[in-house]
Protein backbone atom coordinates (compact mmCIF):
# COMPACT_ATOMS: atom_id res chain seq x y z
CA UNK A 1 0.00 0.00 0.00
CA UNK A 2 2.64 2.13 1.36
CA UNK A 3 4.03 1.84 -2.63
CA UNK A 4 1.46 2.77 -4.23
CA UNK A 5 1.11 6.06 -2.07
CA UNK A 6 4.74 7.02 -2.56
CA UNK A 7 4.35 6.32 -6.35
CA UNK A 8 0.75 8.46 -7.26
CA UNK A 9 2.16 11.18 -4.51
CA UNK A 10 5.32 11.30 -6.55
CA UNK A 11 3.86 11.55 -9.99
CA UNK A 12 1.81 14.72 -8.17
CA UNK A 13 4.86 16.32 -7.65
CA UNK A 14 6.52 16.05 -10.57
CA UNK A 15 3.66 17.51 -12.60
CA UNK A 16 3.79 20.21 -10.31
CA UNK A 17 7.46 20.94 -10.66
CA UNK A 18 7.13 20.17 -14.93
CA UNK A 19 4.63 23.30 -15.10
CA UNK A 20 7.30 25.22 -13.08
CA UNK A 21 10.16 24.60 -14.89
CA UNK A 22 12.14 22.20 -12.40
CA UNK A 23 13.12 18.89 -11.62
CA UNK A 24 13.36 17.31 -8.62
CA UNK A 25 15.50 13.97 -8.04
CA UNK A 26 13.84 10.55 -8.29
CA UNK A 27 15.11 10.09 -4.47
CA UNK A 28 14.19 13.49 -3.19
CA UNK A 29 10.83 12.88 -2.87
CA UNK A 30 10.15 10.05 -0.43
CA UNK A 31 11.43 12.29 2.57
CA UNK A 32 8.61 14.36 1.58
CA UNK A 33 5.86 11.73 2.67
CA UNK A 34 8.04 9.13 4.42
CA UNK A 35 11.12 10.75 5.82
CA UNK A 36 14.48 10.71 5.21
CA UNK A 37 16.57 7.78 4.13
CA UNK A 38 20.42 6.96 4.87
CA UNK A 39 20.57 6.88 0.78
CA UNK A 40 18.96 10.22 0.71
CA UNK A 41 21.71 12.17 2.09
CA UNK A 42 24.04 12.61 -0.51
CA UNK A 43 21.29 15.21 -2.08
CA UNK A 44 22.66 17.49 0.99
CA UNK A 45 25.73 18.15 -0.12
CA UNK A 46 27.88 16.09 -2.87
CA UNK A 47 29.20 12.76 -1.91
CA UNK A 48 33.00 12.56 -0.85
CA UNK A 49 34.65 9.36 -2.59
CA UNK A 50 36.88 8.25 -0.15
CA UNK A 51 40.19 6.29 -1.62
CA UNK A 52 42.83 4.55 0.28
CA UNK A 53 45.35 1.65 -0.99
CA UNK A 54 44.86 -2.08 0.23
CA UNK A 55 48.27 -3.96 -0.23
CA UNK A 56 46.71 -5.82 -3.08
CA UNK A 57 47.65 -2.48 -5.27
CA UNK A 58 44.40 -1.54 -5.37
CA UNK A 59 41.95 1.26 -4.47
CA UNK A 60 39.24 1.04 -2.31
CA UNK A 61 36.08 3.66 -3.56
CA UNK A 62 33.37 4.04 -0.92
CA UNK A 63 31.04 2.50 -3.47
CA UNK A 64 32.88 -0.81 -2.91
CA UNK A 65 33.99 -0.58 -6.74
CA UNK A 66 38.01 -1.32 -6.98
CA UNK A 67 39.97 -0.14 -9.19
CA UNK A 68 43.36 -1.30 -10.45
CA UNK A 69 46.39 1.16 -9.23
CA UNK A 70 48.29 0.32 -12.96
CA UNK A 71 45.89 -1.25 -15.96
CA UNK A 72 48.68 -2.98 -17.79
CA UNK A 73 49.72 -4.94 -14.60
CA UNK A 74 48.17 -8.68 -14.52
CA UNK A 75 45.26 -10.03 -16.79
CA UNK A 76 42.28 -8.05 -17.96
CA UNK A 77 39.94 -10.79 -19.56
CA UNK A 78 39.54 -14.78 -18.67
CA UNK A 79 41.41 -15.14 -22.05
CA UNK A 80 44.78 -13.79 -20.29
CA UNK A 81 44.15 -15.42 -16.99
CA UNK A 82 43.65 -19.24 -18.70
CA UNK A 83 46.78 -18.66 -20.63
CA UNK A 84 48.63 -18.45 -17.13
CA UNK A 85 47.17 -20.64 -15.64
CA UNK A 86 48.07 -23.01 -18.67
CA UNK A 87 51.50 -22.26 -17.84
CA UNK A 88 51.50 -22.49 -14.46
CA UNK A 89 51.71 -19.21 -13.74
CA UNK A 90 48.44 -17.85 -12.59
CA UNK A 91 48.07 -16.50 -8.90
CA UNK A 92 45.08 -15.51 -6.67
CA UNK A 93 46.73 -11.87 -7.24
CA UNK A 94 46.22 -12.46 -10.58
CA UNK A 95 42.57 -13.37 -9.96
CA UNK A 96 41.82 -10.60 -8.29
CA UNK A 97 43.28 -7.94 -10.97
CA UNK A 98 41.10 -10.09 -13.91
CA UNK A 99 37.84 -10.04 -11.88
CA UNK A 100 38.18 -6.24 -10.67
CA UNK A 101 38.99 -4.96 -14.32
CA UNK A 102 36.69 -6.72 -15.78
CA UNK A 103 33.80 -5.57 -13.71
CA UNK A 104 35.20 -1.99 -13.98
CA UNK A 105 35.18 -2.26 -17.70
CA UNK A 106 31.81 -3.55 -17.86
CA UNK A 107 30.00 -1.29 -15.48
CA UNK A 108 30.15 1.64 -17.91
CA UNK A 109 28.27 -0.39 -20.61
CA UNK A 110 24.50 -0.02 -20.80
CA UNK A 111 22.65 -2.57 -18.57
CA UNK A 112 21.65 -4.70 -21.55
CA UNK A 113 24.60 -4.85 -22.78
CA UNK A 114 26.43 -5.15 -19.42
CA UNK A 115 24.74 -8.70 -19.01
CA UNK A 116 24.91 -10.50 -21.97
CA UNK A 117 29.08 -9.76 -21.13
CA UNK A 118 29.08 -10.24 -17.53
CA UNK A 119 27.45 -13.73 -18.45
CA UNK A 120 30.58 -14.51 -20.94
CA UNK A 121 33.08 -12.83 -19.11
CA UNK A 122 34.47 -16.68 -17.22
CA UNK A 123 33.33 -16.34 -13.64
CA UNK A 124 32.04 -20.14 -13.60
CA UNK A 125 36.15 -21.20 -14.28
CA UNK A 126 37.33 -18.39 -12.01
CA UNK A 127 36.03 -20.16 -9.55
CA UNK A 128 36.99 -23.45 -10.69
CA UNK A 129 40.47 -21.89 -10.56
CA UNK A 130 40.28 -21.00 -7.25
CA UNK A 131 38.77 -24.50 -6.05
CA UNK A 132 41.96 -26.63 -7.44
CA UNK A 133 44.22 -24.12 -5.90
CA UNK A 134 42.83 -24.06 -2.56
CA UNK A 135 43.25 -28.07 -2.97
CA UNK A 136 46.75 -27.93 -4.60
CA UNK A 137 48.34 -25.11 -2.22
CA UNK A 138 46.22 -26.29 0.99
CA UNK A 139 45.03 -22.59 1.39
CA UNK A 140 42.10 -22.80 3.52
CA UNK A 141 42.95 -19.07 4.91
CA UNK A 142 42.79 -17.56 1.38
CA UNK A 143 41.99 -13.91 1.65
CA UNK A 144 39.05 -12.97 0.07
CA UNK A 145 39.28 -9.85 0.44
CA UNK A 146 38.40 -7.91 -2.87
CA UNK A 147 37.90 -11.31 -4.52
CA UNK A 148 34.48 -12.41 -4.00
CA UNK A 149 32.18 -9.48 -4.80
CA UNK A 150 33.61 -9.46 -8.47
CA UNK A 151 33.78 -13.36 -8.95
CA UNK A 152 30.22 -13.55 -7.63
CA UNK A 153 28.95 -9.87 -9.73
CA UNK A 154 29.68 -12.52 -12.64
CA UNK A 155 28.06 -15.76 -10.94
CA UNK A 156 25.01 -13.91 -10.69
CA UNK A 157 25.09 -12.64 -14.22
CA UNK A 158 25.44 -16.48 -15.57
CA UNK A 159 22.48 -17.23 -13.32
CA UNK A 160 25.16 -20.19 -12.04
CA UNK A 161 23.05 -20.72 -8.32
CA UNK A 162 23.47 -24.29 -9.12
CA UNK A 163 27.02 -24.21 -9.53
CA UNK A 164 27.24 -22.42 -6.20
CA UNK A 165 25.66 -24.58 -4.14
CA UNK A 166 27.27 -27.66 -5.38
CA UNK A 167 30.23 -25.87 -5.00
CA UNK A 168 29.84 -25.08 -1.19
CA UNK A 169 28.74 -29.08 -1.38
CA UNK A 170 32.02 -30.06 -2.71
CA UNK A 171 34.12 -27.46 -0.28
CA UNK A 172 32.01 -29.26 2.87
CA UNK A 173 32.33 -32.87 1.45
CA UNK A 174 36.29 -32.29 1.26
CA UNK A 175 36.75 -30.78 4.98
CA UNK A 176 34.62 -33.98 6.59
CA UNK A 177 36.74 -36.31 4.31
CA UNK A 178 39.87 -34.59 5.68
CA UNK A 179 38.92 -35.54 9.35
CA UNK A 180 38.23 -31.08 10.10
CA UNK A 181 36.39 -31.53 13.43
CA UNK A 182 33.46 -29.33 13.57
CA UNK A 183 34.17 -26.07 15.77
CA UNK A 184 38.05 -26.02 15.17
CA UNK A 185 39.88 -23.72 13.70
CA UNK A 186 39.98 -24.80 10.06
CA UNK A 187 36.34 -25.39 10.19
CA UNK A 188 35.56 -21.98 11.03
CA UNK A 189 37.69 -20.80 8.01
CA UNK A 190 35.48 -23.43 5.92
CA UNK A 191 32.47 -21.86 7.29
CA UNK A 192 33.96 -17.86 6.92
CA UNK A 193 35.20 -19.00 3.02
CA UNK A 194 31.76 -20.38 2.13
CA UNK A 195 30.02 -18.25 3.73
CA UNK A 196 31.29 -15.33 2.32
CA UNK A 197 30.56 -16.43 -1.00
CA UNK A 198 26.86 -17.48 -0.68
CA UNK A 199 26.62 -13.65 0.95
CA UNK A 200 28.57 -11.97 -1.87
CA UNK A 201 26.19 -13.85 -4.76
CA UNK A 202 23.10 -13.04 -2.60
CA UNK A 203 24.42 -8.70 -2.76
CA UNK A 204 25.17 -9.80 -7.02
CA UNK A 205 21.58 -10.90 -7.44
CA UNK A 206 20.20 -7.84 -5.55
CA UNK A 207 22.26 -6.06 -8.02
CA UNK A 208 21.24 -7.54 -11.09
CA UNK A 209 17.94 -7.71 -10.14
CA UNK A 210 16.20 -6.23 -12.95
CA UNK A 211 13.60 -2.80 -11.90
CA UNK A 212 15.43 -2.84 -8.34
CA UNK A 213 12.80 -6.04 -7.40
CA UNK A 214 14.45 -7.77 -4.53
CA UNK A 215 12.42 -11.03 -5.52
CA UNK A 216 14.67 -12.30 -7.50
CA UNK A 217 17.56 -12.20 -4.28
CA UNK A 218 14.95 -13.62 -1.91
CA UNK A 219 14.05 -16.44 -4.03
CA UNK A 220 17.61 -17.19 -4.79
CA UNK A 221 18.62 -17.08 -0.74
CA UNK A 222 15.23 -19.02 -0.55
CA UNK A 223 16.86 -22.02 -2.52
CA UNK A 224 20.30 -21.57 -1.23
CA UNK A 225 19.04 -22.45 1.87
CA UNK A 226 16.69 -25.42 1.73
CA UNK A 227 19.77 -26.80 -0.33
CA UNK A 228 22.07 -26.20 2.61
CA UNK A 229 19.53 -27.30 4.91
CA UNK A 230 21.60 -27.35 8.27
CA UNK A 231 24.73 -26.60 6.06
CA UNK A 232 25.05 -22.58 5.17
CA UNK A 233 26.92 -20.66 8.02
CA UNK A 234 25.22 -18.27 9.92
CA UNK A 235 27.75 -15.55 8.28
CA UNK A 236 26.44 -15.94 4.91
CA UNK A 237 23.03 -15.54 6.84
CA UNK A 238 23.87 -11.99 8.71
CA UNK A 239 25.67 -10.84 5.73
CA UNK A 240 22.74 -11.70 2.78
CA UNK A 241 20.06 -10.73 5.70
CA UNK A 242 21.70 -7.13 5.88
CA UNK A 243 21.84 -6.74 2.54
CA UNK A 244 18.54 -7.82 1.76
CA UNK A 245 17.17 -5.60 5.17
CA UNK A 246 18.90 -2.30 3.54
CA UNK A 247 16.96 -2.93 0.20
CA UNK A 248 13.50 -3.84 1.50
CA UNK A 249 13.69 -0.14 3.67
CA UNK A 250 14.70 1.07 0.24
CA UNK A 251 11.38 3.35 -0.92
CA UNK A 252 12.52 3.46 -4.60
CA UNK A 253 12.11 -0.37 -5.43
CA UNK A 254 8.92 -2.18 -6.13
CA UNK A 255 7.32 -4.05 -2.99
CA UNK A 256 8.39 -7.66 -2.77
CA UNK A 257 6.18 -10.57 -2.82
CA UNK A 258 4.60 -11.09 0.96
CA UNK A 259 4.99 -14.48 0.77
CA UNK A 260 8.90 -13.84 0.57
CA UNK A 261 8.61 -11.52 2.98
CA UNK A 262 6.87 -14.00 5.47
CA UNK A 263 9.65 -16.37 4.90
CA UNK A 264 12.26 -13.37 5.33
CA UNK A 265 11.27 -12.13 8.76
CA UNK A 266 11.24 -16.10 10.11
CA UNK A 267 15.09 -15.97 8.93
CA UNK A 268 15.84 -12.58 10.52
CA UNK A 269 14.94 -13.55 13.82
CA UNK A 270 17.93 -16.08 13.84
CA UNK A 271 20.55 -13.36 13.04
CA UNK A 272 18.66 -10.78 14.70
CA UNK A 273 15.89 -11.24 17.45
CA UNK A 274 15.81 -7.77 18.77
CA UNK A 275 12.27 -6.30 19.45
CA UNK A 276 13.14 -3.22 17.26
CA UNK A 277 13.89 -5.53 14.18
CA UNK A 278 10.14 -7.35 14.57
CA UNK A 279 8.16 -3.83 14.43
CA UNK A 280 10.36 -2.77 11.52
CA UNK A 281 9.17 -5.63 9.98
CA UNK A 282 5.48 -4.67 10.70
CA UNK A 283 6.27 -1.10 9.11
CA UNK A 284 7.45 -2.25 5.80
CA UNK A 285 5.37 -5.36 5.05
CA UNK A 286 4.17 -5.08 1.28
CA UNK A 287 0.82 -6.08 1.76
CA UNK A 288 -0.32 -5.47 5.09
CA UNK A 289 2.06 -2.56 7.13
CA UNK A 290 1.07 -1.97 10.55
CA UNK A 291 2.92 1.22 11.94
CA UNK A 292 1.41 0.77 15.75
CA UNK A 293 4.11 -1.64 16.58
CA UNK A 294 6.79 0.29 15.76
CA UNK A 295 5.23 3.89 17.23
CA UNK A 296 4.63 1.92 20.24
CA UNK A 297 8.26 1.18 20.64
CA UNK A 298 9.38 4.93 19.89
CA UNK A 299 7.54 6.40 22.37
CA UNK A 300 8.14 4.18 25.00
CA UNK A 301 11.90 4.25 24.41
CA UNK A 302 11.77 8.31 24.15
CA UNK A 303 9.33 8.70 26.75
CA UNK A 304 10.75 6.41 29.30
CA UNK A 305 14.01 5.61 28.96
CA UNK A 306 15.44 2.33 29.98
CA UNK A 307 18.72 2.60 27.93
CA UNK A 308 21.97 4.77 29.54
CA UNK A 309 21.89 8.01 28.33
CA UNK A 310 25.19 7.14 25.61
CA UNK A 311 22.78 4.65 23.67
CA UNK A 312 20.05 7.07 23.61
CA UNK A 313 22.54 9.59 22.43
CA UNK A 314 23.87 7.07 19.44
CA UNK A 315 20.21 5.82 18.55
CA UNK A 316 18.89 9.96 18.44
CA UNK A 317 22.04 10.46 16.03
CA UNK A 318 20.87 7.64 13.18
CA UNK A 319 19.31 9.68 11.02
CA UNK A 320 16.95 6.41 9.94
CA UNK A 321 15.29 5.96 12.82
CA UNK A 322 13.56 9.46 12.67
CA UNK A 323 13.00 8.65 8.91
CA UNK A 324 11.14 5.44 10.14
CA UNK A 325 9.52 7.16 12.49
CA UNK A 326 8.06 9.42 9.68
CA UNK A 327 6.71 6.77 7.71
CA UNK A 328 4.91 5.69 10.48
CA UNK A 329 2.88 8.51 11.22
CA UNK A 330 2.21 8.91 7.30
CA UNK A 331 0.84 5.57 7.55
CA UNK A 332 -1.07 6.36 10.84
CA UNK A 333 -2.70 9.66 9.27
CA UNK A 334 -4.10 7.60 6.26
CA UNK A 335 -5.53 4.50 8.48
CA UNK A 336 -7.04 7.96 10.46
CA UNK A 337 -4.79 7.40 13.60
CA UNK A 338 -4.39 10.75 13.86
CA UNK A 339 -3.08 11.00 17.35
CA UNK A 340 -0.36 8.38 16.74
CA UNK A 341 0.75 10.27 13.37
CA UNK A 342 0.98 13.72 15.47
CA UNK A 343 2.88 11.76 18.56
CA UNK A 344 5.53 10.52 15.71
CA UNK A 345 5.70 14.06 13.98
CA UNK A 346 6.21 15.62 17.51
CA UNK A 347 8.95 13.34 18.63
CA UNK A 348 10.70 13.41 15.25
CA UNK A 349 11.06 17.48 16.03
CA UNK A 350 12.53 17.38 19.05
CA UNK A 351 14.79 14.37 19.27
CA UNK A 352 15.65 13.95 15.05
CA UNK A 353 15.37 17.68 14.12
CA UNK A 354 17.80 16.89 11.32
CA UNK A 355 15.43 14.93 9.70
CA UNK A 356 12.22 17.25 10.78
CA UNK A 357 14.27 20.15 9.38
CA UNK A 358 15.51 18.40 6.06
CA UNK A 359 11.82 17.33 4.97
CA UNK A 360 10.27 20.70 5.83
CA UNK A 361 13.34 22.07 3.36
CA UNK A 362 12.51 19.90 0.61
CA UNK A 363 8.51 20.40 0.61
CA UNK A 364 9.37 24.48 0.41
CA UNK A 365 11.43 23.98 -2.27
CA UNK A 366 9.10 21.57 -3.99
CA UNK A 367 6.31 24.72 -3.09
CA UNK A 368 4.02 21.23 -1.86
CA UNK A 369 1.94 21.34 0.48
CA UNK A 370 2.31 18.31 3.09
CA UNK A 371 -1.30 18.59 4.29
CA UNK A 372 -2.74 18.42 -0.02
CA UNK A 373 -0.90 15.60 0.02
CA UNK A 374 -2.04 14.07 3.34
CA UNK A 375 -5.40 14.47 1.62
CA UNK A 376 -4.88 13.36 -1.82
CA UNK A 377 -3.13 10.17 -0.66
CA UNK A 378 -6.51 9.55 1.36
CA UNK A 379 -8.91 9.59 -1.50
CA UNK A 380 -6.53 7.56 -3.51
CA UNK A 381 -6.14 4.65 -0.94
CA UNK A 382 -9.86 4.96 -0.20
CA UNK A 383 -10.62 1.94 -2.75
CA UNK A 384 -8.10 -0.03 -1.34
CA UNK A 385 -9.32 -2.96 0.83
CA UNK A 386 -10.32 -2.32 4.31
CA UNK A 387 -7.12 -2.46 7.17
CA UNK A 388 -8.21 -6.00 8.56
CA UNK A 389 -4.49 -6.25 10.25
CA UNK A 390 -5.62 -3.71 12.77
CA UNK A 391 -7.66 -4.39 16.09
CA UNK A 392 -10.72 -1.66 15.71
CA UNK A 393 -10.09 -0.12 19.02
CA UNK A 394 -6.84 1.42 17.23
CA UNK A 395 -8.66 3.03 14.58
CA UNK A 396 -9.78 6.65 15.59
CA UNK A 397 -13.30 7.52 15.70
CA UNK A 398 -14.52 9.44 12.75
CA UNK A 399 -15.61 12.78 14.63
CA UNK A 400 -12.17 12.71 15.88
CA UNK A 401 -10.26 12.79 13.02
CA UNK A 402 -8.86 15.79 11.94
CA UNK A 403 -9.68 15.44 8.42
Amino acid sequence: MSSIITTRTWQCAQAHLQRCGARLPARTFAPIALGIRRASIKYIRPAKVTRNRSKYGLIKCKDSAAISINDSDGPSDITEFQKLAEDGEATVQDLRTFLTKTKARLSSLPLANRHDQAAHAGGEKALLWLWEYRLDARKEDLDYRGLFEPLCWLLAAEHNESFVIEWVKKSRQTIADQGVVEGSRDWARHKAWCGNLLGWFIEAKLQWSPHGSVDPALEAMKRIVDALQGTVALRFKMQSVTAISSALTDDDRPPCNAALYEWFIGLRKMTDPREYTRHLDSLFHPASPDPLPYARWASDYYEHPKKPKEEIKKLKALRSVGAFMLRAAYISRLLGDVPTARKMEDLVQEHHPLVWGYRQRIARKANLNLGDLHAKAKVETSALPAVAWRNKSDIVPHNERDG
